[in-house]
């Protein structure tokens, strides 16, 4: 089903960038000298977060990208941004997140990428 979501290509993205993937098969880019200290999906799951739309299954995202790379953003006059998105999401996820979880969505994840922290 994850397959359908607008942010589909988040997952398989993670897993091509540089010469290993976050499950730790080889790339392609292993023939080349990886420079930096951490594998390219790391640096994307410590400074990146994705906002997913109130038609996209949230609870799917976070078990393919990790709990902390989707939060709540609103975009009004965007669906995400209307004056009933929060009741929105609640409606999806109170029943699919841990109340964690759901807490580190609705503030958590942006406030521990503010901070330089990884959520819970």
């Amino acid at each position: 089903m994850l397959q359908a979501l607008r942010l589909s290509w988040v997952p398989r993205c993670l897993d091509h960038l540089g010469p290993i993937s976050r499950h730790g098969t080889p790339n392609i880019g292993i023939i080349a000298d990886w420079p930096l200290p951490l594998c390219a999906h790391e640096y994307v799951q410590r400074n990146v977060r994705f906002s997913p739309l109130p038609e996209n299954q949230v609870h799917e995202l976070a078990d393919a990208m990790g709990p902390q790379m989707v939060l709540f953003a609103s975009d009004y006059p965007h669906p995400e941004g209307a004056a009933d998105a929060v009741e929105r999401f609640h409606t999806m996820l109170d029943d699919k997140l841990t109340p964690t979880r759901l807490a580190d969505f609705f503030g958590g994840n942006a406030q521990a990428l503010l901070e330089g922290r990884v959520a819970r």
